[in-house]
């Protein structure tokens, strides 16, 4: 099941806790918040062609950070944020 950062925060389990600064280290929900809307589609979709993904719920665990990115995951991450002027991506969005 997903399962959502915002959810976890309101627990008040010192495991919980614990979980959701691991999912805020991976999740790039920081650059995605600062993409335009117009270009949200576009970037997802891409996101998922490069890395294969065949369902939205595989691009939304990365990028809400319930899975750890392998480093070549994250070269192309940064790489497609940065043709947006965007290189703060890392982190919950706060």
């Amino acid at each position: 099941m997903f399962c959502n950062t915002k959810v976890v925060q309101k627990t008040t389990d010192k495991n919980s806790k614990k979980m959701t600064e691991s999912y805020k280290e991976f999740s790039f929900e920081r650059g995605w918040s600062k993409l335009p809307k117009s270009k949200t589609a576009l970037v997802r979709n891409r996101i998922m062609e490069v890395f294969g993904f065949k369902v939205k719920s595989s691009f939304y665990s990365r990028l809400h950070g319930e899975v750890e990115p392998k480093i070549s995951e994250v070269k192309e991450i940064e790489r497609i944020f940065s043709e947006y002027g965007i290189t703060d991506i890392w982190g919950g969005s706060d």
